[in-house]
């Protein structure tokens, strides 16, 4: 796994007013600068979004894709999936 991707280790659904977002958590490795740094292993990742999740399961390796969102913050808009799990 590269850093910048992500391995799925949960997805929580939220239904509200019969809208479907989504909460994945999971784990990613550190970036490069922070492995500079003296950082080893992974850090936790925790990204709420509307993209439909539905068809990920545990350990699908995805990579984020963000776009600019509300007041110009970055918001996980959809994800690639880069390797299913089996």
């Amino acid at each position: 796994m590269k850093s910048g991707q992500v391995q799925v280790l949960g997805i929580v659904q939220i239904v509200k007013d019969d809208k479907i977002s989504y909460v994945i958590h999971g784990f990613t490795p550190f970036e490069d600068w922070e492995v500079e740094k003296g950082c080893i292993g992974y850090k936790t990742f925790n990204e709420y979004t509307r993209a439909d999740c539905s068809k990920l399961e545990m350990d699908d390796v995805i990579e984020p894709i963000y776009t600019k969102g509300f007041k110009g913050m970055a918001v996980m808009s959809s994800f690639k999936l880069v390797n299913k799990s089996k």
